[in-house]
């Protein structure tokens, strides 16, 4: 697929809300029925009892989203001030790591890296760092389930990272890093269990320009012709079937997959920027450079009023 076309592609399934819609829309670009272009979620056809058995409510599941995001944000100042995120200068916890590299130092208070202790303005400063947001299709039912996004302006990864990063299994990719809480490299699946009737996740990412070829960043991490471009994937749960008996997540990585079946690529394209997060109270409106979108279709909470209200959303996730 062509640098545009798959642009374009990457639009129209980060501004469709209903299930039904997203797999029109991969229907009509050839992917959604050939099993080909779906590679095994964790390179491993066996991940939904581990993917698909974490998590029980829907509410937790997402606050993992939430921790994932502040991960790649506070690893993102961490290499763009030259320091290894596994190494001795690294900060040794949560507190330090927010009071080195988001207060930068300040002394706010008798001790640093709390939120409470923030002045209003600095606080909605930060916040730009990440948003959690609904979307639903134009025309939705009370009943129905709205799109749970998740943007944050992190580290960002590359289109050959996301075998490692976005859709791995049981990987040690945070587990020697101290001021990060995701160390299991699975709370990136934990909500696709709660996703609608096919579990469908889209992930958009882009690395940080001054990362590429950083001599900070770890030498196992790919690297490639493709890292500064904007790349993107579907994940969904293949139903059992009479050869497979039981499901399985896949996702959309249809690049050489004639040549390799089932192990192919994700999708990219090159753009300066991408609008991921919402500006007032229009979804996708501020555009990045860098960062990452996650987007879990019908997301199954059980309220699905007003977020800010006191039984929405927000408070939930202020409380987790």
């Amino acid at each position: 697929m062509q640098s545009d076309s798959a642009k374009k592609l990457c639009e129209q399934l980060i501004h469709a809300d209903a299930e039904a819609d997203v797999i029109a829309i991969l229907q009509k670009a050839g992917y959604w029925d050939d099993p080909n272009c779906w590679r095994y979620y964790g390179d491993n056809q066996l991940n939904w009892s581990q993917a698909g058995g974490q998590q029980g409510r829907a509410d937790f599941a997402l606050n993992e989203k939430a921790i994932i995001s502040i991960d790649a944000v506070l690893t993102l100042k961490c290499l763009l001030e030259g320091i290894d995120p596994e190494g001795p200068d690294a900060p040794p916890s949560i507190r330090a790591a927010v009071a080195k590299f988001i207060e930068h130092g300040a002394k706010l208070t008798t001790s640093g890296g709390r939120v409470e202790d923030w002045s209003t303005s600095f606080r909605t400063q930060v916040a730009e760092n990440i948003s959690i947001f609904t979307t639903e299709a134009a025309g939705s039912k009370a009943h129905t389930k709205p799109s749970v996004n998740i943007a944050d302006m992190g580290e960002g990864h590359t289109p050959s990272a996301f075998p490692n990063t976005f859709v791995s299994l049981g990987k040690r990719n945070k587990a020697s890093v101290a001021f990060v809480q995701g160390k299991f490299c699975q709370g990136g699946s934990g909500a696709i269990r709660h996703c609608g009737t096919n579990k469908l996740q889209l992930v958009v990412s882009r690395r940080h320009p001054k990362l590429i070829g950083a001599a900070n960043v770890p030498p196992t991490y790919p690297q490639d012709a493709d890292d500064d471009c904007w790349s993107f994937t579907i994940v969904r749960r293949e139903e059992a079937t009479a050869n497979s008996k039981i499901p399985v997540l896949t996702y959309l990585a249809p690049l050489q997959a004639s040549e390799k079946p089932r192990k192919g690529d994700v999708l990219r394209f090159r753009a300066p920027t991408m609008p991921l997060f919402p500006k007032g109270d229009k979804a996708y409106e501020r555009a990045v450079e860098w960062g990452t979108l996650m987007k879990l279709y019908a997301y199954q909470l059980k309220s699905t009023g007003n977020i800010i209200r006191r039984d929405g959303l927000l408070y939930k996730l202020d409380l987790l």
